[in-house]
């Protein structure tokens, strides 16, 4: 597709005009958590309904007599249609009141703002992703209906909305028949309902009363498929896609075969086709898609969203296993994934990056779609030092929220000990405001850091260890220039690979760089990293391990290094506004993990420190670094560990 047909496609698809080109996932997709609160409220997600225009789907996690609630720019905020059931539209501005410009406007009924925890998945209209589509019902079969999607639809869902009548779907990899979206049936085998071969124009319907009917009311919900070329038109070079329909058959086990997405998901709805019935089942990264297990909910049913401690869609880099007996044994089944996000490079530091000091109780400022990655201490009189959660091992994210089962997997930066399931002090809240929360009754000034995977700047990658050097498929964008590893099943040393060095260092010890055979046999990419057949790395078939690998991004972060002078060293990081984060590690000798932040203080004067290989008090009366505009000062007050003729040194700077 030509970017002239593109931008008209564009302009035809959203009542605000055509978009700037590129167009990325986080503008036309989003999973939003919020905590209910019966008032009329904005739940503000950055997707622009107001002017694109598009879908709200709405589920109540806590309640099993809560429906899916489906509400759209076509029909008009207030009409609503329920996946898990057939009944005609009705009106309720009280479950969703207006669209906005940044998301949409809830008001004060249960199934969409109950003061229970609430989910909600925003489709915004753009080729090449979804469209939506309305017409009366005039009995012709079969009928051509026109559409704005700009590419082969891989899957469209139809409702008649005038009266009860099923949710009639097509699925481009189901030939024989019609699905039904609100029973956990097989395919109705008859394929004049909605008509095979759509083009990326139009789709045919029959002339039924689910589909066609004369007199009725019907809206369509039409979703690309990344396999068509037209639909590869997002990200920088406008030729990556961000949605796939597809298909895989199950083993005697209930597993699946890897789906090569070419991406990693965020959001996969799977079907069982073959006889028997064959729930809906809806998964997503926001509240839980990861190893900690799969929280699951049904499109087909109003039941509360169930927790599941298998890893029912096993994520990579690149697509996603369905594994674990979610789908039956030896079936043939469907999906619909989406893509993880961003896309987009950021533009500064507060996008991914922030610190936050706080009390027994600590809020951290970011939503949880914000936050990837979380490091949490305490800055005296503890036992310990970092704890270390992410998305990828698991942020707990139960309906009904308490302090006891909102534990996130965590490990500290100082221990060679292996992952704890539970028991620390992480947690995600979903409430506006607070999404996450640290809970514990160790005292006060605490220390966080929140961390988001974007390209150029940071990804995390959890992956089995194979007793030998292995390339494993990342997300980052650009060739990793710091990665740490860390074995999750067993003890280990914390590895640290520095810009494709033959040497490694130890993050939770403070020695110099140590040589090793097998450690760094091969040089990463932008696609794909190397770990080693150590046991730290990947040494074990039994063992599982996490990486977390970092980039340098013009003024953003850096990874780098300098050489000890005695004197003041100005380290340009090429930054407009400073650094707000520093970790410092001597090289050629013995040498700490320092670590700086804005929030404790990076000025002229003292600078408290921590060190994240050990247990210490933070130090704040030393005066080690100072502010440097582009990036910072290592001060001639420095000891050996930061600043000795000729010591070397590496960083990682955030600004």
């Amino acid at each position: 597709m030509d970017r002239i047909t593109l931008n008209a496609l564009q302009g035809a698809a959203g009542a605000g005009g055509s978009d700037p080109l590129p167009l990325y996932v986080e503008d036309v997709f989003s999973t939003y958590l919020y905590e209910g609160d019966n008032t009329l409220r904005s739940i503000q997600n950055g997707i622009d309904l107001a002017g694109e225009g598009g879908l709200v789907w709405i589920k109540n996690r806590d309640s099993g007599t809560q429906d899916h609630v489906w509400c759209d720019t076509e029909r008009g905020a207030g009409e609503i249609i329920e996946s898990n059931n057939s009944n005609e539209e009705f009106t309720s501005t009280a479950r969703v009141d207006s669209f906005l410009s940044d998301g949409f406007k809830v008001g004060t009924d249960n199934a969409t703002n109950a003061g229970a925890s609430m989910c909600s998945w925003t489709f915004r209209k753009a080729p090449g992703f979804f469209d939506i589509v309305t017409w009366d019902g005039n009995g012709v079969d079969p009928r051509t209906i026109n559409h704005n999607l700009g590419s082969i639809p891989g899957m469209i869902i139809v409702k008649r909305t005038d009266s009860a009548d099923d949710w009639i779907v097509y699925h481009k990899d189901v030939t024989t028949g019609y699905l039904k979206l609100n029973e956990a049936d097989v395919v109705w085998t008859r394929t004049d309902y909605i008509y095979q071969n759509p083009t990326n124009t139009t789709f045919r319907v029959g002339g039924f009363g689910p589909i066609n009917a004369t007199g009725g009311s019907y809206v369509a919900y039409l979703f690309a498929d990344g396999d068509d070329a037209d639909a590869q038109i997002f990200g920088d070079g406008g030729d990556e896609s961000i949605i796939k329909c597809g298909s895989f058959t199950t083993d005697s086990s209930g597993n699946g075969s890897f789906q090569d997405l070419g991406w990693e998901p965020q959001f996969v709805i799977q079907k069982s086709i073959d006889p028997g019935t064959g729930k809906w089942y809806m998964s997503d990264n926001m509240r839980g898609m990861s190893k900690t297990g799969t929280q699951l909910l049904r499109v087909d049913d109003e039941s509360v969203e169930g927790k599941e401690t298998s890893e029912f869609v096993l994520l990579s880099a690149t697509g996603f296993t369905p594994t674990e007996n979610l789908m039956p044994a030896s079936n043939d089944c469907i999906y619909i994934a989406i893509r993880r996000g961003p896309m987009k490079t950021p533009e500064v530091g507060t996008e991914v990056f922030n610190t936050t000091l706080g009390a027994t109780t600590t809020t951290i400022g970011q939503r949880p779609e914000n936050v990837d990655m979380y490091w949490f201490g305490k800055r005296a009189g503890w036992a310990y030092n970092l704890q270390v959660a992410d998305r990828v091992r698991g942020f707990e994210s139960t309906a009904s929220w308490d302090t006891d089962s909102y534990t996130s997997p965590w490990m500290y930066t100082n221990g060679v000990t292996a992952e704890a399931a539970s028991g620390g002090a992480i947690h995600q809240r979903t409430g506006v405001g607070e999404p996450f929360v640290t809970a514990t009754s160790l005292g006060s000034n605490f220390l966080n850091y929140v961390f988001k995977r974007a390209p150029g700047f940071f990804d995390i990658v959890c992956y089995d260890g194979s007793n030998s050097v292995t390339a494993f498929n990342h997300n980052l964008g650009v060739k990793p220039e710091l990665v740490i590893f860390k074995s999750r099943s067993h003890g280990q040393d914390w590895v640290v690979k520095f810009q494709d060095k033959d040497n490694y260092l130890y993050m939770n010890n403070n020695a110099a760089y140590t040589g090793g055979v097998n450690y760094f046999d091969a040089e990463d990419t932008a696609t794909t990293f190397y770990a080693s057949s150590a046991n730290a790395m990947s040494s074990m078939n039994n063992y599982t391990y996490v990486a977390y690998l970092f980039a340098t991004l013009a003024g953003i972060s850096k990874v780098g290094s300098y050489t000890g002078t005695g004197s003041n060293i100005d380290v340009d990081c090429g930054f407009t506004s400073g650094a707000r984060f520093v970790l410092v590690k001597r090289t050629d000798s013995t040498g700490d993990w320092y670590l700086w932040d804005t929030e404790r203080g990076i000025v002229s004067g003292d600078d408290p420190y921590l060190f994240i290989n050990d247990n210490p008090v933070e130090v704040t009366n030393t005066d080690y670094i100072d502010p440097f505009t582009t990036g910072f000062t290592v001060t001639s007050s420095a000891p050996d560990a930061l600043n000795v003729l000729s010591g070397e040194y590496i960083y990682l700077a955030i600004a």
